[in-house]
This record gives C-alpha cells, structure tokens and sequence, in this order.
C-alpha cells in the first residue's frame, strides 16, 4: 500500500464510482473479448467469477490468474499470503485488495489486476452499491470489464 501503482488504482476505482466518471464505466470492450490492447491492467482472462473456499483461496487465486498472466513470478503468490498474514487488505464493503510484500517486488514483472468473485463476498467491489450489486449479477468476464471499465496503466 506503498506504492504510487496502489495509490493510482484506488484513485481510478474512486473515478469509476463518481456519477461524473461514468465513461470510465461503459467504455467499449473491443472484438478480442479483452479491454484494449495487450497492456491492459485487468484483461478477461484474469476474471474469476466462481472463486469458492474464503480468503486464503481467494488470494492464492487472485495470484494464480497474475501468474497466468506472466505479471508476476509464482513465488509472489506467497508473498500475497505474507501481506495478508502480517496486514489485512481488507478495504471493507466485501473488497480486498491482495498484494505482495515490499521484498517481493523484484517478482513483479508488470502491474496487472485480477478479479475473483468468492460466492461468500470475499472480493467483490466499490462503495457504489450499484456497481456491487452489477458485479454480484455478473455472468461473463465482460460484465465485469463494462462494470469495472478500462483502467489502462498511466
């Protein structure tokens, strides 16, 4: 949470729930399936919606789908546990945000976000209870790209 990258996600989360962002929101979704191009901080396939088993999945997951992704090395999944274990990134309203460890940054290969639903409400989103109630509604990774919008890296 110290780190310019958080500070700049959580203000484009907060963008995204203002009424006067809302183009952030509803930004087109282009013929591939994924949100833009190939730098893209949330793509489809990092999308889970089926996340079962609570927290220490929910992270283990979350990792996974960084991984996949090739933004980060396997062993910064642990570090996501380290973080939880030493700090929550409980944020309320049913949104973590996990992340690795200060020592494990040399792991990060390029900022990326994942998204995993947990049918318990582990990591849904947003102070907007709209936007969370769209996002339990979700079906499809693209229901949760049009929810969540582009958040392209600066």
């Amino acid at each position: 949470m110290n780190s310019p990258r958080y500070d700049e996600i959580v203000e484009l989360l907060q963008q995204a729930n203002d009424p006067q962002a809302a183009a952030l929101s509803t930004a087109p979704i282009d013929g591939t399936g994924s949100a833009g191009s190939g730098n893209d901080l949330l793509s489809r396939d990092s999308i889970d919606l089926r996340g079962t088993g609570g927290r220490a999945e929910a992270i283990t997951r979350a990792g996974e789908l960084l991984v996949v992704a090739g933004a980060v090395d396997a062993s910064y999944v642990e570090a996501m546990h380290e973080r939880e274990g030493s700090v929550s990134t409980y944020m309320g309203n049913l949104l973590a945000i996990p992340h690795g460890t200060n020592e494990a940054k040399s792991s990060i290969r390029h900022s990326a976000i994942s998204f995993v639903r947990d049918a318990d409400g582990v990591a849904e989103v947003f102070l907007d209870e709209d936007r969370v109630v769209q996002l339990e509604r979700a079906t499809t990774p693209d229901d949760v790209l049009r929810v969540l919008g582009q958040v392209q890296p600066a």
